[in-house]
């Protein structure tokens, strides 16, 4: 049961993945340093969400 539910977590965190940077692409044309600031902050939470799920 774990196994199954493992695999839509993980599609549902890229589908995230993608449309975030998606939105970070039309704001980084007014703020670039903060963009980039956001940016690795929204990567963090990616993978920490990845290394729970994987557990």
């Amino acid at each position: 049961s774990e196994t199954t539910t493992s695999t839509p977590s993980s599609t549902s965190t890229t589908v995230t993945l993608s449309t975030t940077t998606a939105s970070e692409t039309t704001t980084s044309t007014t703020p670039s340093t903060s963009t980039t600031a956001t940016l690795s902050t929204t990567t963090a939470s990616i993978t920490t969400t990845f290394t729970s799920s994987s557990t």
